[in-house]
């Protein structure tokens, strides 16, 4: 049977003074082969108890502060290579409402806390969760252990339960620093996330089922077993078994073994070397009640995309082999190639016509030139790296990958780090908006919603929408 051609989806792109379209076609095959996935997606529904409960509060984190508290301050990684660059950067704190009668689960009433980071492994991170409930009296406006985060508590909360996180275990305590119980832990998504439940067995932490509001200090650390409360110190100078500050003349002995923290990151620097106090840290609020996903939200966010790709498309938009038939295109660019092979930007840009004719193509002939097309896309990226024209040969493969449905090419992630990766070589506002809001279409298409929420929040940053 023939498949038509129903839909093209062009883009019009132009980097750095060069001028270039790229642009797609999605055949009926493409489009049908992700609607069974979405048809049964509306009819399953899955009880929020085995999942962790209904979602009270869901912080996310900037992208990069794994940095204590920057600026002067930067602290470093160890240079142990355990130690992989992000594993320590917070992304995603999740809060959700205590789950009662809980069926087929480990405890029938538990707390559950998550927490994402942007790589792995889990097993370099010690983290501590300090808790303040409205409903309890009293707590500790110090660490668990003494001498090992170097930071003290705002006296307006006090913390009265502490969660220890560090080797694929979780351990509760009470303000007085005894033991109350382990928790249940589980590591997922490749090591980068972690859910925490607590189980409310114990009558002192049941107290949290009556609690309106809870305020938490999270805090991510380098682990060592040979550290004060597993937190590896940070010295003048990063080696094998210690951090290190960026510049060692800013070292101090006040200074903070903590990479990452929940909310800002500025208040691991508030302490004081004339009074000798430590820094203060300020706690995230939640409404201990389930938030409702906002439809207002949700319209907003589309508005805003929607704005980011129209002032793309006005900012860049070219006219540049727009008149041409796929066929001419694909001719023009192959005449160069042969001309000269090592001429990658030619090279991207035949890629991305091939993709263009699968587009408008049957549905085994369509797979097939699709799949030719990244032999010469991919090709053309690994000859431009760290060139001039790199960022228009990623431009080229992160539109195709864009383009292409990912149930049939599974290519959403990678084309969401291809523009990922533009972000970080152009300095121009607009193309870095551009690039963050298409790299989070890619990373909603490939179920990486973290990732895509942290893209939005990042274009958000770059340009406000008028």
């Amino acid at each position: 049977m023939n498949f038509t051609v129903i839909k093209k989806i062009r883009y019009n792109l132009k980097i750095l003074r060069i001028a270039f379209v790229c642009f797609f076609g999605i055949s009926l095959f493409f489009i049908f082969s992700s609607l069974p996935q979405k048809f049964i997606g509306k009819f399953i529904s899955v009880d929020p108890s085995y999942t962790g409960g209904l979602v009270c509060a869901d912080f996310i984190d900037d992208f990069g502060d794994d940095k204590g508290a920057g600026g002067a301050q930067e602290i470093c990684y160890p240079l142990n290579k355990k130690f992989e660059k992000g594993s320590l950067d917070l992304l995603r704190y999740t809060v959700h409402q205590p789950v009662t009668n809980a069926r087929w689960q480990q405890s029938a009433e538990y707390w559950q806390l998550s927490l994402e980071y942007k790589s792995a492994p889990a097993i370099v991170r010690n983290i501590m969760i300090y808790i303040d409930a409205d409903n309890i009296a009293g707590g500790s406006t110090n660490t668990l252990f003494d001498l090992a985060e170097n930071v003290s508590f705002d006296e307006n909360h006090p913390w009265n339960f502490a969660v220890w996180i560090c080797g694929g275990e979780g351990k509760l305590y009470d303000s007085t620093g005894a033991f109350i119980c382990n928790t249940e832990y589980y590591c997922l998504n490749n090591e980068t996330k972690i859910n925490i439940r607590i189980p409310l067995r114990d009558k002192r932490v049941q107290k949290i089922l009556g609690a309106k509001k809870t305020y938490h200090y999270v805090l991510t650390g380098a682990y060592s077993q040979f550290d004060c409360g597993g937190f590896m110190r940070v010295e003048k100078k990063a080696a094998l078994s210690h951090g290190g500050m960026k510049d060692s003349k800013n070292y101090n002995s006040l200074v903070p073994p903590v990479y990452d923290i929940a909310g800002e990151n500025k208040s691991l620097g508030s302490w004081n070397t004339d009074t000798f106090e430590k820094a203060v840290l300020v706690p995230i609020e939640v409404k201990m009640v389930a938030v409702k996903n906002s439809k207002d939200e949700k319209e907003k966010n589309e508005a805003y995309v929607k704005y980011v790709k129209k002032l793309y498309e006005e900012n860049f938009n070219s006219q540049n082999q727009q008149n041409k038939t796929t066929d001419e295109n694909l001719a023009f660019y192959k005449e160069k190639i042969s001309a000269n092979p090592e001429d990658f930007v030619s090279l991207a840009y035949y890629g991305s016509y091939l993709a263009v004719k699968g587009g408008e193509s049957f549905v085994i002939k369509a797979v097939a030139l699709v799949n030719e097309a990244y032999t010469y896309l991919d090709k053309a990226a690994k000859m431009a790296e760290g060139k001039d024209g790199e960022i228009e040969v990623l431009m080229n493969r992160a539109s195709v990958s864009a383009s292409v449905p990912d149930a049939v090419f599974g290519k959403a992630c990678s084309g969401a780090e291809d523009f990922m990766k533009v972000v970080s070589l152009t300095e121009n506002k607009i193309l870095k908006a551009y690039c963050y809001v298409m790299a989070y279409e890619c990373y909603m298409k490939c179920g990486k919603e973290t990732q895509s929420i942290l893209a939005l929040h990042e274009a958000k940053k770059m340009l406000q929408l008028d």
